[in-house]
């Protein structure tokens, strides 16, 4: 009798398996654009796997091309709600696997997936990086990301170094950066909180995960800057809710529940059924 394999998060050797392939595949289709290319992964596919190179090929090709078109990109009515395109399970070798689990942890691992391992220090100091992309770059090499399990967060850790004169002055250039890198970095912890939150939503798995730390490192020539003034190095982004705390957010969400133009609607709703 054949023993199923499940581990500690509940996958089973199938849902690896698929996992696995859907993480080898995601981005292939980058070979062919980078202008939708999360919808070109089965096109990659069939030239490494034809048709009937392996039993069930096909039930691969369509879990891979599933979940990789949800880890980015637009869905089918145009929203960034892609995982909603995804059914919660698929099939492979006559079984189920969980696809909709599996489409989850490969978009958040995207997004995940950023530190200096994403740019080459060697290519910086020769400043072969095209202006377009460099703040891309900067921000790889500032920032590590650390999914820290036993304290149920996502860690992020930027490191910003500040060249400065004899004098104590900051050099223009890194001035001109910061101003520029900064805000970026802003819409990207922004954009990881999103997707953590997006994501616990859809999966068993990462739903543990129930906040977000940002810690800032700021260097002078290397040295660690101590202390700035009312500046907090350490920041938590979680979703706790106190009840009876903050007011006002479902009117933020939802301003046509704005009591005064719900109510004129609601009259001229009923004044025109009153005049049929």
């Amino acid at each position: 009798m054949r023993t199923k394999f499940v581990n500690t998060y509940g996958l089973t050797s199938r849902d690896l398996f698929a996992l696995i392939f859907s993480i080898i595949f995601h981005d292939v289709g980058n070979w062919l654009s980078r202008s939708e290319h999360q919808r070109k992964i089965s096109q990659i596919f069939d030239l490494v796997f034809p048709p009937n190179d392996f039993h069930e090929v096909e039930g691969i090709r369509r879990i891979i091309c599933d979940a990789g078109k949800a880890h980015c990109g637009e869905a089918l009515d145009g929203s960034s709600h892609t995982l909603a395109d995804v059914d919660q399970t698929g099939q492979l070798f006559s079984q189920e696997v969980k696809l909709k689990e599996i489409a989850t942890i490969l978009r958040f691992a995207d997004e995940l997936a950023e530190g200096p391992h994403r740019t080459s220090s060697f290519m910086h100091r020769l400043k072969k990086y095209t202006d377009a992309s460099r703040i891309y770059h900067d921000y790889a090499n500032s920032v590590s990301t650390y999914i820290d399990h036993g304290n149920n967060r996502i860690a992020l850790t930027y490191t910003l170094n500040i060249r400065v004169t004899q004098k104590n002055k900051m050099y223009k250039s890194d001035e001109k950066k910061l101003i520029e890198l900064l805000p970026y970095i802003y819409c990207r912890i922004d954009k990881l909180n999103g997707e953590r939150r997006y994501a616990i939503y859809h999966s068993n798995i990462i739903n543990k995960f129930n906040r977000t730390t940002v810690t800032f490192i700021f260097r002078k020539n290397h040295e660690d800057i101590e202390d700035l003034n009312g500046i907090s190095k350490n920041i938590e982004i979680n979703d706790l809710v106190i009840p009876g705390g903050r007011t006002g957010e479902f009117l933020n969400f939802h301003n046509e529940y704005k009591p005064e133009d719900l109510i004129e609607k609601i009259k001229q709703k009923i004044e025109g059924e009153n005049g049929l």
